[in-house]
């Protein structure tokens, strides 16, 4: 679980620092121009919401385990996922990324009850 956190807070640092606040349509354009910031935001927002359910689910007995990404899905696979579900939706002019990613991610990848 520490590599993961590792793993995540640098992917966040290497990445375009005003992705964190960007509504969904800037970040989308963004993206347009440069992609593997916009790979590495994503990569790091599916590591923090993995991290958030394993640290959560050791301390909170009977935590309900929101995503679960298939085992053999491919980072990449994920994030184009995570986009193509994105554009789909067209989010309204003001959503933020942050929230429109970890809403495709529970609606892609939720776990089944």
């Amino acid at each position: 679980m520490k590599k993961t956190l590792i793993t995540f807070v640098l992917f966040i640092a290497s990445t375009n620092t005003s992705f964190a606040q960007s509504t969904t349509e800037s970040f989308m354009k963004a993206c347009e121009s440069d992609q593997k910031s916009c790979n590495a935001y994503l990569i790091g927002l599916m590591h923090g919401a993995r991290f958030f359910n394993e640290a959560y689910a050791q301390i909170i007995p009977n935590f309900p385990k929101s995503i679960c990404i298939p085992s053999g899905t491919s980072q990449q696979v994920a994030v184009n996922s995570i986009l193509e579900h994105i554009k789909l939706k067209t989010p309204s002019k003001d959503s933020q990324i942050t929230e429109d990613v970890f809403i495709a991610l529970k609606e892609k990848y939720g776990c089944n009850p």
